[in-house]
C-alpha cells in the first residue's frame, strides 16, 4: 500500500514515476513531474497513458541490467550508465554531430484497479513473476509486439519494464495508433495474465494493465527516423520568409504551414517545397517539425495528388466544419445549373456541411427551395450557424459500420450452442485415486445431504416434457457471409423496375420506340432506378437493358437515343444518355469521346440541378477523365466543386472507381488547413469507398484515423464508437492479428451503451481467434476465459427480453468455462440456472444437464447430492434416456458410491455400465469401464483383480485408432505404473510411466 508521505510526494509533483513498494526507490527519480501526470497517476488513467519526462530517470535504469543481444533475446548485464552510452553511439546522426536521438523505447507495466485509480501491490508482484518467466523464453512476447509493429530489445522484470524499438516511421505510426486507441494495455493483459486471473476477476472487472511510454523519446526516434531518409514532410513552427532556392518567387512560411525538405549536402539547412504554391527555399533544420506519423504515411503514400491543391487552404469563415444558416455577403446571378443565385442577406442553409477549407459548399436558398453550389468566401455567419459536432450527416450514413445483426447473432448463438455441448452421456467419465487407496475427507459443509425438497425439485425438473423445438438455421456461416454480400450492392428492383428491349431488326428505328426509355429518363428529380445507371458497377448492362449481344449495340442504340431526345428537347433525358455514353466510352478507354458525352451532359440543362446524385456522377466521372489525360488545369477547377458535393450530399451513388482521387485530394487540404473535424469526415468517405470495393487493406488506416479522431476531439457521434471497434475487429482478424482483434472487441461489447448483438460478436470473434491467441505454450485452453464477460452480458440482455432458451445455452457455457477451472462452485451455481429455465429442446438434453450437474458435485466433493441425482435419473421412465445415459449414470454412481466407500454397490453399477457398453459395442467405454473396477479394486485392497482390470483397460485402449491423444488412457497407464511401483515391480512401473509420458508429448498433454 502507499504511504501518505508517498501519496502526497505524488500530489505535489516531486516525482517522475513512483513504485507500487515504497522501498524500491530504484525507481523514484529526483526530478519533478508535471502535475497532469501526477493527477493521472492518483485517479487512475485508462489505457494509452504517455510518460513525458525522459524515461532513462523515470524507469530507474541506474540501478537496471540489461542486455545488449539482438531483438528477442536474453539480457545482458550492462549498467545503465553504459546503456546511456551505448545509445548516443549506437544512434544515427543526420549531417549534424549534436543530432542525436533514442534507439529504444521503454514500456513501463503497472497492474491497476480501476475502482481506486492506484496501483496494486499484490497484481504487480504476480506481473513481475510473469515477466521473469518471459525474460529467458521471449517468444510469445516477440510475437505479440511484431502485431503491435514493435521489435523487442529485452525484458526486465526487477523494473516491470519491457524495452522496444523500431525500424522504419511506418512501425512508429502504428504502434502509436494501437497505442493510443488503448490496445496495446488489452494486448498485454492477453499475454500476461493467465486464464485463472481471468475468471477469479470477472465479476468485478476491476483489474488492468497500465502502460506507460515515454511520449518524447518516442517523438524524438521518430524525428531521427525521417531524418535519416532523407525527403520528408514537415511543418514549420517559425513564421517567416527563406531565402529562394531558385529563380522563382520568395519562399514565405507562415506558423504550421507544411513543406516537403530534401537534405542538402552539408550545413544544418534544408530544401524546403511549400505545398501550397509550390515555392522553394532554404530553410533551417530547427525551424522544422515531421508532421505527424498518419499525415506522413498519406502524404507520401499518395504524393500524385500533391499538385492537385489551390492556392489557399483557409477561407474566412469562423467554424472548422458548420452546420446551420448563414447569410449572402455579396449578389451571386450563378455561372450554371449547379450553382445556386441569391441576393445579398439572403438566407442560405448549409446541405450538410460547409468546410471552412474548401471552396465551395452546398446550399438551399431559405426562400425558394433550391439547392445548389455556394463559394464559401460569399457568405458569413448567422446566429444559427454553430461547429458541427458529427461526422454523420444522418443515420443511413453510419450503415457501412453497421454488422449485419441476424447474420453475427445466428452465427453467434451457434458458436454458443457447440459449446455448450458435451459428451457426458455417451463418453464414460474416470475415476481418479488420490494417494494409492485414499480417500478425501472433506468439511462437513461440502458433504450436506440432499434435503426432501431438493428430491421433488428434481425429479419434477427431471420429468419436463418439450413441446416446443428450437427453430433450425438451414444457412450456414458462409451462405449468411453470401446474403450480405449481395445485399451490401445495388440490386435490380423487382418487377416494379423498367426494362428496356434493344431490337435490330430495324436498321432505322422510329422514335416512338425510343418513347418510353426517354420518358423514364427525362425526371427532373432523381428516382430509386436510378440507382443502377449511375453506380460505378455498371448494373445497368444487365437490369435495365436487354437483348443486346455486345455493348456496341448498346451504344449504337443509346447514341439515336441521344439525338431523339435532343430533337424532342426531352434535356433531362438527354442528359442522362450522355451519361451512359460517357460511361461506357470510358470503360473501352476512349476517353477523349467519353469527355465530350460527360461535358455535353453538364452543359445540356440550364435549370437548376435537382437531382444531386446525378450531378456528382458526372462531375466525378468527368474529374476521372481529367485526371487519365493529366489535365492539372481542368482538375483543379472542377475538384473543388466535387469536394463540396461529396461532403454536403449525404449516401450519394459512387459512380467511378477514381472517387478515392478526389476524396484524397479533400483530405489533403483538410490536413494543410489542420482542419480535424473535416479531416475525420474524409476518412470516414474514404473508409466507406474502400469497404465497399472490399480494400479492407486500403480502408484500415483511414478508420484507424477516423477511430483516433473521435477519441482526440471527443466527437458525439450518432453511431455507437462500437460500430467502428467493431469494424477495425473484423478486419485486424483478416489480416490475421488476434489480439488486436480481441482487442477492439473488448472496447466496443463492454462499453457501457453496447448492445446484445455487440456481446454476441465479441463471442464470436474470441472463440474463433482463441487459437491464434494461445497457440504459443497455451495448448489445452477450451474455452478462453476473455469470453466470460461478453456472455455473462449476453445473458443480462437475453434475461431482460424472456429468451429463455439462449438464457439457458449461456448458462451451461459459463458452468463449462467455471468447471475447466476448478471453480466448481460456481459452474454449479450456472448448471442450476440452466436447469431451472425450463427451456429443454428434449428429454436427451435435459438428463445430459442431469448427469452433468451430478458430475460437478463429485469434482466438488459432494458426492451424496450426486447419488441423489443420479438414483433420479434412474428412477425415472427408462424411455426418457438413452441406453448410453443410462451406462454413463451408472458408471458415474459408481465413482461416487466408491467416494462414500460403498464398495459393493460400487462394483453393482459397474457391472451395469459394463453390460450396457459391450451391448452397443463401445470399446472406449468398456476401457474406462475395466479403469474403473481396477481403481476399486486397487481400493478396496483387492491388487490381483486391480491389475487384471487395468491391464484389460490398457488392451482395449491400446486397441483404439485415437488412443494416442486419449487423457483417460495416460491417466490409465500412470495409476498401472504407480499401482506395479507400490507393489515393488520396478521393471513394469516405470515401463509405464515412460508409455504415459510418450503419449502425453504426441498428443500434446504434457502439463
Amino acid at each position: 500500500m502507499l504511504t501518505m508521505e508517498t501519496k502526497d510526494r505524488v500530489k505535489n509533483g516531486n516525482f517522475a514515476l513512483y513504485t507500487i513498494q515504497e522501498e524500491k526507490p530504484s525507481l523514484v527519480s529526483v526530478g519533478t513531474a508535471n502535475n497532469g501526470f501526477s493527477d493521472m497517476f492518483l485517479k487512475g488513467t485508462e489505457c494509452g497513458t504517455t510518460l513525458r519526462q525522459p524515461f532513462a530517470t523515470q524507469s530507474g535504469i541506474s540501478t537496471g541490467e540489461f542486455e545488449d543481444n539482438e531483438p528477442g533475446t536474453s539480457r545482458h548485464t550492462t549498467k545503465a550508465k553504459d546503456i546511456d552510452e551505448s545509445q548516443k553511439e549506437g544512434s544515427f546522426s543526420c549531417s549534424a554531430a549534436e543530432d542525436i536521438f533514442p534507439t529504444a523505447i521503454f514500456v513501463k507495466l503497472v497492474m491497476m484497479r480501476r475502482e481506486s485509480g492506484l496501483p496494486d501491490a499484490e497484481l504487480q508482484e504476480m506481473l513481475r513473476g510473469k515477466l521473469r518467466i518471459l525474460e529467458n523464453d521471449s517468444g510469445e512476447v516477440m510475437a505479440v509486439f511484431s502485431e503491435l509493429s514493435a521489435r523487442l530489445l529485452s525484458i526486465h522484470s526487477d523494473q516491470d519494464l519491457i524495452v522496444i524499438t523500431f525500424k522504419t516511421f511506418e512501425e512508429i505510426w502504428k504502434f502509436s495508433t494501437y497505442h493510443s486507441l488503448g490496445f496495446v494495455g488489452h494486448c498485454m493483459e492477453n499475454l500476461l495474465l493467465d486464464q485463472a486471473f481471468w475468471l477469479h476477476h470477472l465479476d468485478e472487472e476491476d483489474a488492468w494493465i497500465n502502460v506507460l511510454i515515454d511520449e518524447e523519446s518516442l517523438s524524438s526516434m521518430y524525428r531521427g527516423i525521417m531524418m535519416q531518409e532523407g525527403t520528408y514532410f514537415a511543418r514549420c513552427i517559425a513564421e517567416q520568409s527563406y531565402d529562394s532556392s531558385s529563380s522563382g518567387s520568395e519562399l514565405t512560411l507562415q506558423h504550421n504551414d507544411i513543406v516537403i525538405v530534401e537534405p542538402l549536402s552539408s550545413g544544418s539547412s534544408w530544401t524546403a517545397q511549400s505545398l501550397v504554391d509550390g515555392t522553394r527555399g532554404v530553410i533551417s533544420k530547427s525551424a522544422l517539425e515531421p508532421v505527424g506519423s498518419f499525415h506522413q504515411w498519406f502524404l507520401k503514400t499518395y504524393t500524385e495528388s500533391i499538385w492537385m491543391c489551390s492556392n489557399s487552404v483557409q477561407f474566412d469563415f469562423p467554424f472548422q466544419i458548420a452546420v446551420g444558416s448563414c447569410f449572402a455577403s455579396v449578389y451571386s446571378k450563378g455561372n450554371g445549373p449547379d450553382e445556386l443565385a441569391f441576393q445579398t442577406g439572403d438566407s442560405i442553409e448549409i446541405v450538410g456541411f460547409l468546410v471552412s477549407c474548401l471552396e465551395w459548399f452546398v446550399g438551399k436558398h431559405a426562400d425558394s427551395g433550391k439547392i445548389g453550389l455556394v463559394k464559401t468566401r460569399d457568405v458569413k455567419p448567422s446566429d444559427s450557424v454553430c461547429q458541427s459536432t458529427e461526422v454523420f450527416i444522418n443515420e443511413d450514413e453510419k450503415s457501412i459500420f453497421k454488422f449485419q445483426e441476424e447474420c453475427f447473432r445466428e452465427d453467434s448463438i451457434t458458436l454458443l450452442k457447440k459449446m455448450s455441448q458435451t459428451d457426458i452421456g455417451t463418453v464414460y467419465k474416470m475415476d481418479k485415486l488420490g494417494p494409492l487407496g485414499s480417500v478425501r475427507m472433506l468439511p462437513q459443509e461440502t458433504q450436506s445431504m440432499v434435503s426432501d425438497q431438493e428430491r421433488r425439485e428434481l425429479k419434477d425438473k427431471r420429468s419436463i416434457s418439450v413441446e416446443r423445438k428450437e427453430p433450425q438455421t438451414s444457412a450456414s456461416l458462409s451462405e449468411d457471409e453470401d446474403a450480405i454480400s449481395i445485399r451490401s450492392h445495388p440490386q435490380p428492383s423487382g418487377p416494379g423496375e423498367p426494362c428496356f428491349f434493344i431490337s435490330n431488326s430495324e436498321e432505322n428505328p422510329s422514335a416512338e420506340e425510343f418513347q418510353p426509355l426517354l420518358e423514364f429518363l427525362n425526371s427532373l428529380e432523381y428516382k430509386p432506378e436510378f440507382r443502377n445507371l449511375y453506380d460505378f458497377s455498371f448494373a445497368f448492362l444487365n437490369s435495365t437493358f436487354h437483348g443486346y449481344s455486345e455493348e456496341e449495340e448498346l451504344v449504337c442504340y443509346l447514341g439515336l437515343a441521344r439525338e431523339t431526345a435532343r430533337k424532342k428537347k426531352m434535356l433531362w433525358a438527354q442528359t442522362r444518355v450522355c451519361f451512359l455514353l460517357g460511361k461506357l466510352c470510358a470503360k473501352k478507354c476512349k476517353f477523349s469521346q467519353a469527355r465530350v458525352y460527360f461535358e455535353e451532359a453538364l452543359s445540356v440543362v440550364k435549370e437548376d440541378f435537382m437531382d444531386m446524385f446525378l450531378l456528382i456522377a458526372v462531375n466525378t466521372n468527368l474529374a476521372a477523365i481529367y485526371l487519365k489525360q493529366k489535365n492539372k488545369e481542368k482538375c483543379s477547377a472542377i475538384f473543388e466543386r466535387i469536394a463540396a458535393l461529396l461532403m454536403g450530399i449525404p449516401n450519394y451513388i459512387c459512380s467511378t472507381e477514381m472517387e478515392s482521387e478526389i476524396l484524397k485530394y479533400i483530405l489533403k487540404k483538410t490536413v494543410l488547413a489542420q482542419n480535424k473535424l473535416a479531416e475525420a469526415r474524409t476518412c470516414f468517405l474514404l473508409a466507406k469507398f474502400y469497404t465497399k470495393r472490399n480494400e479492407n487493406d486500403r480502408a484500415l488506416p483511414f478508420i484507424e484515423r477516423l477511430q483516433l479522431l473521435t477519441k482526440e476531439l471527443s466527437i458525439r457521434i450518432r453511431t455507437m464508437p462500437s460500430d467502428y471497434y467493431l469494424t477495425l475487429g473484423k478486419l485486424y482478424g483478416e489480416k490475421y492479428l488476434p489480439h488486436l482483434a480481441v482487442s477492439c472487441v473488448k472496447h466496443a461489447a463492454l462499453h457501457s451503451s453496447s448492445t446484445l448483438t455487440d456481446c454476441l460478436i465479441g463471442i464470436n470473434f474470441v472463440l474463433k481467434n482463441a487459437s491464434r491467441l494461445y497457440g504459443m505454450g497455451r495448448a489445452g485452453v477450451v474455452i478462453p476465459t476473455q469470453v466470460g464477460p461478453y456472455l455473462k452480458r449476453a445473458l443480462t440482455f437475453f434475461s431482460n427480453k424472456g429468451e429463455q432458451a439462449h438464457c439457458r445455452t449461456i448458462c451451461l457455457c459459463l458452468s463449462q468455462l467455471y468447471q475447466h477451472h476448478k471453480m466448481f462452485n460456481k459452474a454449479i451455481c450456472y448448471l442450476l440456472n440452466a436447469i431451472n429455465s425450463e427451456s429443454w429442446t428434449s428429454s436427451v438434453d435435459a438428463t445430459d444437464t442431469l448427469i452433468s450437474l451430478a458430475w460437478l458435485h463429485i469434482l466438488n466433493y459432494q458426492y451424496e447430492k450426486a447419488l441423489d441425482i443420479l438414483n433420479s435419473i434412474l428412477d425415472t421412465s427408462p424411455s426418457s434416456c438413452t441406453p448410453l445415459q443410462q451406462g454413463a449414470v451408472y458408471n458415474m454412481r459408481a465413482i461416487a458410491l466408491r467416494h462414500v466407500k460403498d464398495v459393493r454397490q460400487a462394483a453393482e453399477s459397474l457391472q451395469k455400465a459394463l453390460y450396457i457398453c459391450e451391448e452397443q459395442d463401445f470399446k472406449h467405454n468398456r476401457a474406462i469401464v475395466q479403469a474403473n473396477f481396477g481403481f476399486l479394486c486397487v481400493f478396496a485392497k483387492a491388487t490381483c483383480l486391480a491389475e487384471t482390470s487395468l491391464v484389460k483397460s490398457v488392451k482395449l485402449f491400446s486397441e483404439l485408432q485415437d488412443a494416442a491423444h486419449d487423457i483417460s488412457f495416460i491417466t490409465v497407464l500412470l495409476e498401472l505404473g504407480q499401482y506395479y511401483i507400490g507393489q515393488n515391480q520396478k521393471e513394469k512401473g516405470p515401463f509405464y510411466y515412460e508409455w504415459a509420458f510418450l503419449i502425453a508429448i504426441m498428443a500434446n498433454h504434457a502439463d
